[in-house]
């Protein structure tokens, strides 16, 4: 198996524009993610659509243009384009976590040797989580989720690390986009619809993680990270 990591970033985040450009302490969101998955110590591909946030990580940046929905979507496109040429599986670290515990990593690599095609890492809901929109709640069965909702006050916390194999990139453009995610705006849900099975795992999350959706999630990561 060898892996690569892509991080997708786009400018236009609906609830927070130029969200991965935010300043948080003496650098911004998309560079505290990087330098977070960098230490794992694989290939690490930042998929942006915007030069400012490709300049700021450099050579590891990519422009990839499109009317896309999603960061799987971008990965999709990339694995076109022969981004992943030499890589058997892709893991998609999400680009609003400013925290990524680099064990997550090894976790999702632990699940794909398994030889699930699609992989996602949950946690406990977190204080507040329940009625928190911008927060995906997964309901799973045994060690496969079943559904994803943001709506939902019950459930488990999606932490947003996925593993794909780079077959299920491939045929990601075949894939019918169901009814339910323009409902839930949920990408998972695409890949359930679809029939795939999504192997998940159960890890921990430090005392004051956040992912930057909205305003209040940067004074959240400010109040817990004030040395940063």
């Amino acid at each position: 198996m060898k892996v690569a990591i892509a991080i997708p970033a786009r400018y236009n985040s609906t609830r927070l524009p130029g969200k991965p450009l935010i300043k948080l302490g003496s650098k911004p969101l998309i560079r505290h993610c990087y330098d977070c998955v960098k230490e794992a110590g694989f290939d690490t591909f930042v998929l942006t659509d915007d030069v400012r946030i490709a300049s700021v990580i450099g050579e590891d940046s990519r422009i990839v243009k499109g009317e896309l929905m999603n960061g799987t979507e971008r990965l999709a496109v990339a694995e076109k384009n022969d981004l992943f040429k030499g890589y058997t599986h892709v893991i998609n670290v999400q680009g609003d976590q400013p925290f990524v515990d680099i064990s997550w990593i090894y976790d999702t690599i632990e699940l794909l040797e398994k030889g699930w095609e699609v992989t996602h890492l949950y946690t406990d809901l977190l204080e507040g989580d329940t009625t928190d929109s911008s927060v995906v709640k997964m309901i799973h069965d045994g060690n496969k989720v079943t559904w994803m909702s943001r709506d939902f006050k019950y459930g488990s916390r999606g932490v947003f690390v996925y593993g794909f194999s780079r077959k299920f990139l491939s045929q990601y453009d075949n894939l019918i986009i169901p009814e339910e995610e323009y409902i839930e705006k949920v990408e998972q849900l695409r890949w359930l619809k679809n029939g795939f099975d999504i192997g998940i795992k159960k890890v921990s999350v430090p005392e004051g993680f956040v992912d930057i959706n909205l305003e209040k999630d940067v004074e959240r990561w400010k109040k817990f990270n004030v040395h940063n």
